[in-house]
């Protein structure tokens, strides 16, 4: 007797294994492995590409028009002392759900200074572009930013052509990216003369001039005598 109550129980016990695996199989069909709310199988991505722009033209009707690209090399479009420097900041959300409270920044190399910017950090040379951005699964936000080329005086003194990186980054407290931009800016060099030619030419000229002064020395001579 007891041992059929054994058998009948444990019986009981793989129907009840049995009916509670599939219950709980059925549940991660439904959900996933992340529970209800599928918090897991979310993904949490951004991207940040930053380009440089080049070759600024203007049309008869005063309307500018600049090719923007990665980088410039020494070999490429270089900037001057004074010169406008245009960047592009593209920022996309990359995840499948949306993102909010991103904060976009750009930093400026110390031969770039601001123009006409609001929130601009002189002490880390920072500028913040947004501090709340907010972007859906797949959408983009890009932003323009004007700098200016330093002064002549706060170049380098030891160097002609140099290259530098302007960098940018998007955050919040679950994504990160950032991207730079090369350019290249080269330094004028003031108070060169071009020396006079010292060549054989230039001393038959000497010679011509001073056999000219004589001649007209001799022939005065004669009209006062």
């Amino acid at each position: 007797m007891i041992k059929g109550t054994r058998v009948v129980t444990f019986l009981l016990s793989g129907f009840l294994f049995l009916s509670l695996g599939q219950g709980a199989l059925a549940q991660y069909g439904q959900y996933g492995a992340y529970g209800p709310y599928g918090q897991g199988g979310q993904s949490n991505s951004i991207l940040v590409d930053k380009t440089v722009g080049m070759n600024q033209v203007t049309t008869k009707g005063g309307t500018t028009s600049t090719t923007f690209v990665d980088n410039l090399g020494s070999t490429d479009q270089r900037f001057f002392a004074g010169q406008t420097v245009s960047f592009k900041i593209k920022v996309k959300n990359t995840s499948d759900h949306k993102l909010s409270n991103i904060v976009v920044k750009d930093t400026l190399p110390t031969s770039l200074e601001a123009v006409d910017v609001k929130n601009y950090d002189s002490a880390t040379r920072t500028i913040t572009l947004s501090d709340n951005l907010a972007l859906n699964a797949g959408e983009e936000y890009i932003y323009t930013l004007n700098t200016k080329v330093v002064s002549q005086e706060k170049l380098p003194t030891d160097k002609g052509v140099f290259c530098v990186y302007n960098k940018a980054v998007a955050s919040n407290s679950m994504v990160s990216d950032d991207d730079a931009a090369q350019f290249c800016i080269e330094k004028k060099v003031l108070g060169v003369k071009s020396q006079p030619n010292a060549g054989p030419e230039y001393g038959l000229g000497l010679l011509a001039l001073q056999m000219l002064g004589l001649g007209s020395g001799t022939y005065l001579k004669r009209r006062v005598k």
